[in-house]
């Protein structure tokens, strides 16, 4: 081939080069390939690949061209057995992997029911363990608490018993029940009765042990009427919510507060805790006994509910033992907020509703008592002054009336008063809004705890100032001038007047029943002799007094006695209605003919026998002190 001949001819020059070289002695080193050698290789380089190729020698046997081609029968048949053979593959490995998947779900659960298993005695054990820790701290917490709950019963039976005794809610959680005291009083005014800061525990005498009372008076229970014994409190806590730095009436009397609470000898261990609006609230009040809220220091009235929530929280200590959230809210407020409507209130009212919004605050206050459903009993006192300066209230006597009428400034020395004794002695100022004005008496200011005398003068004075809350009073007569032997002369007076206006209720608009004694007051215990005459309003058929035709006739028929198996819907929903029906009190007046501990006559008329929610008559209230004054003034000329 050419190849082969190239390759001979490249061969041969070579040689032929070697030859040359055998005989030459001068040039070994020098000498190169001739051109026709360089020439020669390359033309070799340049060979046509495919004349090679087809030169080459091939090997084996050409199968395609010893086979014939498929036909479409054998092809047809070739296709289906293949697709026979890649099916029954498939459907093996199909068979492979649900055989593995039902394995999988085998062992799967027999693994969760190990583990269920495993955990369910876990929880068990778990469960037994909590348990036990359970049944330890509520033995241990109705251990140390079965005083408070026995107590807690009692305020609750008690305050039950102050309206069957048509009293309404005047004291709140404060009463009598069945002859026992059981929560606070100031019955002993002579010095020896406890305060009420602390509600319950701090009214009630401890029967066994030294006979102390948590606020360091030492009597037995024997004379509040108990017989059995109840836990005392050991701290006494106060938290003060005002804005120091900011509002102006709580820079001048939170510190005279604080200064003079822990001068008080009869509340030994008192706290105070200063907080301000804006800071974080202890929750559940750091188990204080009373909360004193500045209403001037508040804003908004979600963020003194906000306050609330936290500060009325019952917390549960480390030791089992549960907190005591505050049973007293006290609000210190401006006067004239239910009076916007009126000079000059109207005017500090008209930029920005001012005093309209400090309304709404101290309502947050108000409902949050009234509408309070847990335990323990909760009481408010809110507190109005007007101008409350440094120096003296420009001459102007001191006044303390209920609700929302006084105006004038007020000393900041009395109104620190005004505040203490409204928060530790005087129950009266429970579930009561109060106002005050002018400046106390010198001989009525804090005096020397060793001067016996002069706080035995406070202690009477400040009890007969606070009983105007009691009702609240409508109306009073001193009558300073006249003999004190005239007492039952007036008091049978009284009576017989109470009587003749139950006869003719001229000008009433609502029926009356007189009754010529009175049930034991609160304010018996700051005067020596007390009597006179209830008018009582009697249920109308209006409101919710109102009864349908089938109610009456099924009333008719209850008191007859005849049967009431009526099948129609109307008489059932009649029975129901007439049976479950409880007329509630409508409310009343009582009047009080009363001989101070001062030896001088004086009448006073006060409302009784309204519950929560009775509405106030007061068009029939107004008719009642006119005739009642009347009726004053006829006794004092035929007396003069």
């Amino acid at each position: 081939s050419m190849r082969q001949s190239s390759q001979l001819t490249i061969m041969g020059m070579a040689k032929s080069k070697d030859d040359d070289e055998d005989n030459s002695d001068d040039d070994d080193s020098d000498d190169k390939f001739d051109d026709s050698v360089w020439e020669a290789l390359a033309s070799i380089s340049k060979t046509n690949d495919a004349d090679v190729m087809d030169d080459a020698v091939k090997l084996g046997i050409d199968i395609g061209s010893e086979l014939g081609p498929l036909s479409d029968e054998d092809a047809a048949d070739l296709k289906e057995k293949a697709r026979k053979v890649i099916n029954e593959a498939v459907s093996a490995g199909l068979d492979d992997i649900e055989r593995t998947r039902d394995k999988m779900k085998r062992e799967a659960k027999k693994t969760k029911e190990a583990m269920d298993f495993a955990s369910e005695l876990e929880a068990k054990r778990m469960q037994k363990e909590l348990q036990a820790k359970i049944d330890k701290m509520t033995d241990s917490f109705l251990d140390k608490t079965s005083g408070m709950r026995a107590s807690t019963k009692q305020a609750a039976a008690a305050s039950r018993s102050m309206e069957d005794l048509d009293r309404g809610l005047e004291l709140g959680t404060w009463g009598t029940l069945s002859g026992r005291t059981v929560l606070a009083d100031n019955s002993l005014v002579d010095g020896t009765s406890p305060s009420l800061l602390g509600s319950i525990e701090n009214a009630i005498k401890e029967q066994q042990g030294d006979s102390s009372s948590a606020s360091g008076t030492a009597t037995s229970s024997s004379e509040l009427g108990l017989d059995g014994s109840v836990s005392v409190v050991y701290e006494n806590r106060i938290v003060i919510v005002a804005d120091v730095k900011q509002d102006p009436m709580a820079k001048q009397l939170v510190p005279m507060l604080e200064r003079n609470f822990a001068k008080i000898s009869k509340i030994p261990n008192l706290k105070i805790d200063i907080v301000a609006p804006t800071a974080n609230m202890p929750i559940g009040a750091n188990n204080a006994d009373c909360v004193i809220v500045f209403c001037t220091s508040i804003s908004q009235p979600s963020s003194l509910k906000q306050i609330f929530d936290k500060l009325l929280r019952k917390t549960l200590g480390t030791s089992g033992t549960m907190g005591k959230p505050p049973t007293q809210l006290v609000g210190i407020t401006s006067a004239g907020t239910e009076r916007t409507d009126k000079f000059p209130y109207s005017m500090q009212n008209l930029m920005g509703g001012k005093l309209d919004q400090r309304r709404q605050v101290e309502e947050v206050l108000i409902n949050t008592v009234k509408k309070r459903v847990v335990e323990p009993p909760l009481d408010f006192t809110l507190i109005k002054f007007g101008e409350v300066k440094d120096g003296d209230a420009s001459g102007k006597p001191f006044e303390l009336r209920p609700g929302d009428v006084l105006d004038g400034p007020i000393t900041s020395a009395t109104a620190e008063q005004v505040i203490i004794q409204a928060v530790a002695f005087q129950p009266t100022a429970r579930n009561a809004t109060l106002s005050a004005a002018g400046e106390v008496p010198v001989s009525m200011a804090a005096t020397a705890e060793d001067d016996a005398d002069a706080k035995l003068a406070q202690s009477q004075f400040w009890a007969d100032t606070f009983v105007s809350l009691e009702g609240p009073e409508l109306w009073r007569v001193e009558l300073d001038e006249y003999a004190v032997d005239l007492y039952d002369q007036l008091s049978e007076y009284i009576r017989e007047w109470a009587t003749l206006l139950e006869e003719t209720g001229k000008g009433l608009t609502t029926p009356i029943q007189a009754i010529d004694s009175v049930p034991a007051q609160q304010s018996a215990t700051v005067v020596k002799q007390q009597s006179g005459a209830q008018l009582l309003f009697l249920p109308t058929a209006t409101g919710r007094n109102y009864m349908s035709k089938d109610e009456e006739r099924q009333q008719e028929s209850n008191k007859s006695g005849a049967s009431s198996k009526s099948s129609s819907s109307a008489s059932t929903k009649a029975t129901a209605a007439v049976s479950s029906r409880r007329f509630a009190k409508e409310g009343g007046i009582t009047v009080l003919v009363e001989r101070t501990r001062d030896d001088a006559l004086r009448v006073r008329a006060r409302r009784c026998n309204y519950v929560k929610d009775a509405i106030i008559k007061e068009l029939s209230e107004e008719t009642i002190l006119k005739r009642l004054e009347d009726a004053m003034e006829v006794w004092k000329k035929d007396n003069a």
